[in-house]
């Protein structure tokens, strides 16, 4: 490209080494409720953006899947209710095709909702999902809250493409 010449964007971005970014962000609507005792996916109803294309289906709506081998990054955030029901703990974690990657574990509030965010850096082959989990034992069911300022999102990027 000469100097001043416009430059045409693509459908699919791609990186210098001509790999498509893989970004995918998606978030959910409404609340959902956790039920004590059970690790819960976190089902999304809503895609901010996909760059890739095909990262994520509302099919699947838990599960944004990885379509290059390489190293990513994965950021989540959820806010949980208050709850006087009882218990000691609410979980939020990471998983990689269903195994723990992160959590963020603290105590359950009475009276105050809490945020709980989730975030590290890792390897994954082509194939391979992230899911974002939720558990707590207040022996009710908890609701996740959709309509706080952060709200509930999974965002999965591709760092380090390996060809």
């Amino acid at each position: 490209m000469l100097w001043g010449e416009r430059m045409q964007l693509e459908p699919v971005q791609r990186n210098f080494s001509g790999v498509p970014l893989a970004r995918c962000r998606v978030y959910r609507s409404t609340n959902q409720t956790i039920n004590s005792g059970t690790l819960t996916p976190v089902v999304f109803d809503t895609r901010s953006f996909d760059t890739f294309g095909a990262m994520w289906q509302m099919s699947e709506g838990s599960k944004i899947f990885v379509p290059v081998r390489g190293i990513y990054a994965a950021r989540a955030h959820v806010r949980w209710q208050a709850s006087a029901a009882g218990g000691s703990d609410k979980a939020t974690s990471l998983t990689l095709n269903g195994d723990i990657i992160d959590t963020d574990n603290k105590p359950l509030d009475a009276t105050v909702e809490r945020s709980a965010k989730v975030g590290l850096e890792f390897y994954a082959e082509a194939g391979q999902y992230v899911e974002l989990k939720a558990f707590q034992n207040s022996g009710a069911g908890l609701n996740l809250i959709a309509s706080s300022t952060y709200g509930i999102y999974l965002q999965v990027f591709l760092m380090v493409p390996f060809l």
